[in-house]
């Protein structure tokens, strides 16, 4: 008992780290416990997730008064959904998926959780075939103006939602209990998978004061027209863009503050999408971080060529995924754009031959001080990306640049398994400094990295 003679602070924070049964087990050893255990710092930073056992799930959201996450599933068979209906517990992350036939109970749980003002970010999935009921129908309408009308911050919607938003921002019904326009408050929008631009180009026209981050991605080709881009282009203060390619993407040159974008290529992209991307490309020069996925080498061709047309790009960080640079069409090019790339800090490529990496020296790029590269692991006789940092060509490239930090990016095997170590991982001279790199890595757009320095 000698515990509770700390000072409520310290004890506030000895009961920040018990599991959550411990917890709630303090609250039967005296009434200061029983206090203390109840108090918002203890639970501010906890999460209530529907993977784990939830035995204790009801009695969590009937005395917390707070947590920072909360994931469930509404499909009319998880007692925490009822729990949510009724609890007085501020969340401020809420994670929904949301089921056939259970749209009205989802409503519920996010009225009353927004209701109790701390909600600021809500991911949810639609976890349904489609929707034809015509109640149903008016009823994602309801939940997603709801939505809108909830101030959050961030937003991710996952599947496909019908074209719930043809009215424009200003005409929200009574559903939604405003009668006003949703003031804008988003700085950050995902939607995967949605079928209708609708609700898209709502949240872009209704939240345009204060979105800065943007991600749009769908295989449904005719899913957006150009008067998204055009939405998008109006956003004043969009600084980060990750998206497939929809037509007029060359209008998105005028965001001053644009300088974060991922273009995304499908097969099914005609060939004038690919166009309005590749004058995009030419034309922003507002651009410092660079992410191109063509899947073609023509494709690749054009959106690098276009990238450094204008004469010397202020690209500081370029990813390029799904063109292996085995390629000797994929080499040229990258090796004709370096020179013009002279900002260039951080370069992320995928399968880098060895006669690539002997090329890369300060002239072609001066200011390089980062090459990532992905799946060197899966070049020939190389079994793990642990093998290919011994290679010659990598201690090569090192030598000749001695600023330069070359990294294996995390999507590639980095060991060999225990029971089947090749000759290299066999020394196991770099498990050791793994933990350390990742955390003291200066780009924080690869935090997952390997780097055996220690070695040149």
């Amino acid at each position: 008992m000698e515990l509770l003679l700390l000072p409520d602070d310290d004890l506030l924070e000895v009961l920040r780290h018990l599991d959550v049964p411990d917890l709630l087990t303090c609250r039967l050893v005296c009434k200061r416990l029983a206090e203390l255990a109840l108090d918002p710092h203890v639970w501010q930073h906890r999460c209530l997730l529907d993977s784990e056992e939830l035995y204790w799930s009801n009695p969590v959201l009937r005395l917390a008064p707070c947590l920072q996450t909360v994931h469930t599933r509404v499909n009319g068979l998880v007692d925490t959904t009822d729990a949510l209906l009724t609890t007085r517990c501020a969340v401020k992350d809420l994670r929904l998926d949301v089921c056939q036939n259970w749209i009205g109970l989802a409503i519920a749980v996010l009225q009353n959780l927004v209701a109790l003002g701390r909600l600021r970010e809500l991911e949810i999935r639609f976890l349904m075939s489609g929707i034809s009921d015509p109640d149903e129908y008016a009823l994602v309408t309801r939940l997603m103006k709801i939505v809108l009308a909830s101030r959050l911050e961030r937003l991710t919607v996952w599947g496909d939602i019908p074209p719930c938003a043809q009215t424009s921002a200003a005409s929200l019904d009574r559903h939604s209990g405003q009668c006003t326009p949703p003031k804008s408050s988003l700085s950050y929008f995902r939607s995967l998978g949605a079928s209708s631009a609708s609700f898209f180009n709502l949240v872009l026209s209704s939240q345009a004061a204060t979105l800065k981050t943007i991600f749009v991605t769908t295989f449904h080709v005719s899913a957006f027209d150009e008067s998204t881009v055009l939405l998008l282009a109006k956003l004043p203060n969009l600084r980060k863009l990750n998206c497939s390619l929809f037509p007029g993407l060359e209008a998105l040159a005028a965001c001053p503050r644009l300088e974060e974008v991922t273009l995304l290529v499908f097969p099914e992209h005609p060939k004038l999408y690919r166009a309005g991307a590749t004058k995009f490309l030419r034309r922003a020069s507002q651009l410092r971080k660079v992410h191109l996925s063509p899947r073609r080498v023509d494709t690749y061709a054009d959106f690098v060529t276009a990238l450094v047309a204008s004469g010397a790009s202020n690209v500081e960080e370029l990813k390029i995924s799904s063109i292996p640079m085995r390629s000797p069409q994929a080499q040229s090019v990258l090796l004709k754009a370096l020179p013009s790339l002279p900002a260039l800090r951080v370069l992320e490529l995928e399968k880098v031959p060895d006669e690539l990496l002997r090329c890369i020296t300060p002239a072609l790029a001066p200011r390089l001080q980062i090459l990532v590269v992905t799946h060197a692991g899966k070049l020939a006789d190389r079994p793990c990306g642990h093998a290919w940092l011994h290679v010659d060509a990598v201690k090569a490239v090192q030598r000749a640049n001695p600023s330069l930090r070359v990294f294996v990016d995390n999507d590639t095997p980095l060991y060999c398994p225990d029971d089947e170590l090749c000759k290299l991982c066999a020394l196991d001279c770099h498990r050791g400094r793994f933990r350390e790199e990742t955390r003291t890595t200066p780009s924080s757009a690869f935090p997952q990295l390997l780097l055996p320095r220690d070695d040149f």
